[in-house]
């Protein structure tokens, strides 16, 4: 039996779905998925950075961004959620 790469090894298929499962439900008229990404991408580094110039930069990117709509992205309401969150924290 092939036990697979070496980082899913001694993992379930249900394990190696969690792990590419997508941060947040897919939605029809969601946001675009790569720019959620890389927003909340840039609002995690500066919280894990601890620079308060990130901090207030990655705040004024949350607090202005206008999401676009696909026809498939991410649940609005769940990153809506996730922004309001973020905003807290880098506060």
């Amino acid at each position: 039996m092939d036990e697979g790469r070496a980082g899913t090894r001694g993992m379930t298929i249900l394990d190696t779905m969690i792990l590419v499962a997508p941060p947040f439900l897919v939605a029809l008229r969601g946001y675009d998925m790569t720019q959620v990404d890389q927003v909340l991408q840039q609002a995690d580094e500066a919280l894990a950075s601890g620079s308060e110039v990130l901090r207030a930069s990655a705040r004024q990117v949350l607090e202005q961004v206008q999401f676009r709509q696909r026809i498939r992205g991410y649940a609005r309401h769940q990153v809506d959620r996730a922004v309001r969150e973020l905003l807290q924290k880098l506060t």
